[in-house]
């Protein structure tokens, strides 16, 4: 996949037999890289390194990105290129699931298993709907200098906090379902 991945080009759309393969790849600006129609591909990490890197305007969809020793999905596109999306993507099992540093618009993705951070947003920018995260540390970080706007979100059994933005960063929720059952300790504040 790696190889395959690495001789495309803007415009091409690289599609997975239903299988299994390791990773990590990284999906080439203006690639679309997707799972078979109506069939499951999964995505394996295998060492620290992100299971599948996504440059700007890369597309992921239709994909199980599971086992990441690290992050599973990492969106590298910087500020001003295009954005990175993904779609009907789930990440199960692992350390870390979404890291964005750049522009991303997700669709349809549920994390779960997640031992640390379903979503984090690091001097970047993130967008979309329908975002599941269960079983995770934090569901979803927006570090300083990060911005998010979501819509539908769930964050279920987060084993610490649901939502964390710390100062600097930009939040903007609608239509937000929180339920921590992990014990977590209420934060300080909380915005309404």
């Amino acid at each position: 996949l790696a190889a395959v991945l690495e001789v495309a080009r803007p415009g091409d759309h690289v599609v997975l037999a239903e299988g299994s393969y390791a990773g990590p790849v990284a999906v080439p600006p203006g690639v679309r890289l997707s799972g078979p129609c109506g069939g499951t591909a999964g995505l394996h990490g295998t060492d620290e390194e992100p299971v599948v890197t996504l440059g700007p305007g890369s597309i992921l969809t239709d994909v199980v990105v599971a086992d990441a020793v690290g992050v599973a999905v990492a969106v590298a596109a910087s500020p001003g290129a295009a954005e990175a999306r993904l779609e009907r993507v789930r990440v199960r099992e692992t350390r870390s699931g979404i890291s964005v540093q750049g522009l991303a618009v997700v669709s349809d993705v549920s994390i779960e298993g997640v031992s640390r951070i379903g979503v984090s947003v690091r001097a970047g920018d993130l967008r979309g709907a329908n975002v599941a995260v269960r079983g995770a540390t934090v569901g979803i970080q927006i570090a300083e200098g990060g911005a998010a706007s979501l819509e539908r979100v769930a964050v279920e059994r987060a084993r610490q906090y649901g939502v964390a933005a710390f100062e600097g960063s930009t939040l903007s929720l609608d239509v937000l379902s929180v339920r921590l059952t992990g014990g977590a300790e209420p934060p300080r504040e909380t915005i309404g």
